[in-house]
């Protein structure tokens, strides 16, 4: 799927857009979602605690953050959605 940066304090954060489907296993399409980086949060984290309209914007559209340093990895689609089973469920 996509992928694509968003620079933060002049720092480049890796996002990743994945079709995660039925991935709870409950029956509803996800669709797709975007992952990133924990490293990405700790950057905007107090932006978002004092209520910044476009760091939550963006912080809403992030379904998971992955330990730092993964997405760097550029891990395949297969490998990322194991990491999400792994990791959310």
């Amino acid at each position: 799927m996509e992928k694509f940066e968003v620079n933060i304090h002049g720092i480049s954060f890796p996002i990743r857009e994945i079709e995660i489907g039925d991935f709870f296993g409950d029956g509803s399409d996800y669709g797709v979602v975007r992952v990133a980086d924990e490293q990405m949060w700790d950057e905007y984290e107090e932006e978002y605690d004092n209520g910044d309209s476009e760091i939550c914007a963006l912080d809403d559209s992030i379904f998971f953050f992955c330990e730092s340093g993964y997405l760097s990895t550029d891990p395949t689609d297969e490998e990322l959605l194991a990491y999400l089973k792994k990791h959310v469920c």
